[in-house]
């Protein structure tokens, strides 16, 4: 996971010092984040006593996950838009980012 971190670390910021302008530099970030909201519908922790608890939350931050990955992706990939939506998408990504901060600490076992 940590190479995960360092290669989109990496991309982002040869994005934000304009080395890379190419839209496709930021795949990394927005795959990735897709893929791990994903795969928190389908994580388990086996046989919990609160097993429901942690599901529901697995749940909701798959969720944030995933609408921050395509908020992410339609700010980097939207053909034609304004720099007024493309705005609005990086706003929608950095609450979601912040969501899901405040989620993971309000989460426990």
């Amino acid at each position: 996971m940590g190479c995960l971190a360092v290669v989109i670390a990496f991309c982002e910021t040869l994005r934000r010092i304009g080395r890379a302008r190419h839209p496709v530099w930021a795949a990394p970030l927005v795959v990735l984040t897709l893929v791990g909201g994903f795969l928190l519908f389908v994580h388990s922790h086996g046989n919990h006593p609160a097993n429901a608890r942690i599901e529901f939350h697995h749940a909701l931050l798959g969720s944030v996950g995933v609408g921050a990955a395509l908020s992410k992706g339609l700010a980097s990939w939207l053909p034609g838009a304004s720099q007024y939506a493309v705005k609005r998408w990086e706003i929608a990504w950095a609450g979601s980012v912040i969501l899901f901060g405040l989620l993971l600490l309000v989460y426990s076992e």
